[in-house]
């Protein structure tokens, strides 16, 4: 039986701490351990925390790390690897809940020498509790290098980059090195990047195992700031840094179905923003050098890119804009094309 540690970092979540405690105490599978990351709140939280594990038959089996201060959610992540005595991590959000049998189902699911990464499906909520869409995922396993990148080409589909509802192999992070930025709120963006360039095998499963909570204030309600801005331009350095020291076998699989995404996603994101046009250009810049790095493309995908983004400029939106919308309702003409005729090839749209 695969030891599992659940690690819930902690920091002023007061109303939701004790749902979210309870869910991961009152697991049906057996050998967890629990990792409480106190990273210093002003809130009563961490007395909520106390006052259940004092009440729950499971309570001795949870150790709380106290940081000496506030260090973010990334920081809290990395504590909970170093001092993680399972063949497993499980990272959920402290405003976050998990099904009941979340662990033994995933657990379940892995036999032989071990997987690298089991992920379940999610199901997306708003804060007062209903229900906005199911995220289900297909019943699919796969081996080999770059695993994750081929598990999108062939279920067509992307990637979730979050770190939580996933069991991740700890030996995996260590040996590899793998860790969250300390100080940053988005953190899941590079230590998924890192889990994507490393996992050699992949299960998801379509079943339902974590419940995520749309909560006002949450990160990812955040507005585009100058705080923002700089996280993301040392995400980027890091990424160059680590495509440098990092021979990827299958450079087209992850340009196509894991950066080209996030590259689209970004761009999106900086045209948003109330950046000066100097800053937008350099956060473009930044992103072209990670997205160039190694990756030639002279198929249809390729011609595609470098049309739309020569057309970006910063000073006139509209050509992108007009280029990007009728790229898009070709996508999709073309993914409806290939359902009725098989044997055509696959390169138009990325996924």
């Amino acid at each position: 039986m695969y030891k599992v540690t659940i690690a819930i970092p902690v920091y002023n979540v007061e109303k939701y701490i004790k749902d979210s405690l309870l869910s991961a105490l009152n697991q049906t599978y057996d050998n967890i351990e629990y990792i409480i990351v106190d990273d210093k709140g002003t809130d009563k939280s961490m007395d909520i925390v106390k006052d259940v594990l004092s009440n729950h038959p499971r309570g001795r089996y949870v150790r709380i790390i106290t940081h000496p201060q506030n260090i973010g959610l990334g920081g809290a992540r990395n504590t909970s690897i170093e001092n993680a005595t399972g063949n497993y991590i499980y990272f959920m959000d402290s405003d976050d809940t998990i099904e009941p049998e979340t662990i033994q189902l995933l657990c379940d699911s892995i036999s032989g020498n071990g997987i690298d990464v089991v992920e379940g499906s999610y199901r997306l909520l708003s804060n007062e509790g209903e229900t906005i869409v199911e995220n289900v995922l297909p019943n699919f396993c796969i081996h080999g290098r770059m695993a994750i990148c081929e598990w999108m080409k062939q279920n067509r589909r992307y990637y979730d980059g979050y770190s939580w509802n996933k069991l991740i192999s700890l030996k995996l992070l260590r040996e590899k090195h793998i860790r969250c930025f300390p100080s940053h709120r988005n953190e899941d963006v590079f230590f998924s990047f890192q889990v994507v360039l490393y996992a050699e095998s992949i299960i998801t499963l379509p079943y339902v195992t974590y419940n995520y909570y749309m909560r006002p204030g949450s990160i990812v309600h955040q507005e585009v700031n100058e705080f923002y801005y700089n996280q993301y331009l040392e995400i980027f350095d890091a990424r160059t840094k680590l495509l440098r020291e990092v021979r990827v076998d299958k450079p087209t699989v992850l340009y196509n179905y894991y950066l080209q995404h996030f590259f689209e996603w970004w761009i999106d994101y900086i045209l948003k923003s109330n950046f000066s046009k100097e800053k937008k250009y350099l956060f473009y810049r930044k992103m072209q050098t990670v997205f160039s790095l190694n990756f030639k493309r002279h198929d249809l995908v390729g011609i595609r890119y470098k049309i739309k983004y020569d057309l970006l400029n910063f000073d006139n939106y509209t050509p992108y804009v007009i280029f990007s919308f009728f790229d898009s309702k070709c996508q999709m003409l073309y993914s409806m094309i290939h359902k009725r005729i098989k044997c055509l090839p696959l390169p138009y749209n990325h996924l």
